[in-house]
């Protein structure tokens, strides 16, 4: 009978052991997707090549974007917008076109929506810890860093885009809303 007792201990304990390893490792495999919602619109921060501005962006349901700028004053009220074939500009009512070829894809605007589509859909390891995280990955532009958090629907959305050789980071300062 003690022999049984001491069978069943150390069975017990070996099913702890394994069940507890099985756990551990689940744990470290959860994945999590960034994920745009279709339509959004939040405020934003951007940092460009020295360059600093304040304004609001709206993402389309095609995955376009417009950004209409607050500061600096002096071009509050300038809205920059992507389409597929070209770049809008507006400023005090005078709104003029130019071709997505005659523009680099480094433009403000390409930048940003090159960010914002490379993130939408991504599938990254969860780390351990708490939100916000942050994903490392590579770019045609260099080492793109992207913190993402939970957005209470079991997606996690942009809250800060940086290409470090392009000295470019995007900062989201409320979550984007549809």
């Amino acid at each position: 009978m003690r022999k049984l007792k001491t069978r069943g201990l150390i069975l017990l304990g070996a099913l702890a052991i394994l069940f507890a390893g099985c756990a551990q490792r689940g744990a470290l495999e959860k994945s999590g997707t960034v994920g745009l919602p279709e339509q959004m619109e939040c405020a934003l921060q951007l940092h460009y090549s020295g360059l600093e501005l304040k304004g609001r962006m709206t993402r389309t349901l095609d995955g376009e974007l417009a950004l209409t700028l607050e500061q600096p004053g002096n071009l509050s009220g300038l809205t920059l917008e992507t389409a597929p074939e070209e770049y809008r500009t507006e400023y005090e009512g005078i709104r003029f076109a130019v071709d997505r070829q005659v523009l680099p894809k480094t433009s403000v605007p390409g930048l940003l929506k090159f960010a914002l589509d490379t993130a939408n859909g991504l599938s990254f390891k969860i780390p351990s810890g708490k939100a916000p995280y942050q994903i490392d990955l590579q770019t045609d532009y260099g080492k793109m860093e992207l913190v993402v958090d939970r957005d209470g629907q079991g997606k996690f959305l942009p809250i800060q885009i940086t290409i470090d050789n392009l000295e470019f980071q995007a900062v989201f300062d409320s979550a984007p809303t549809t």
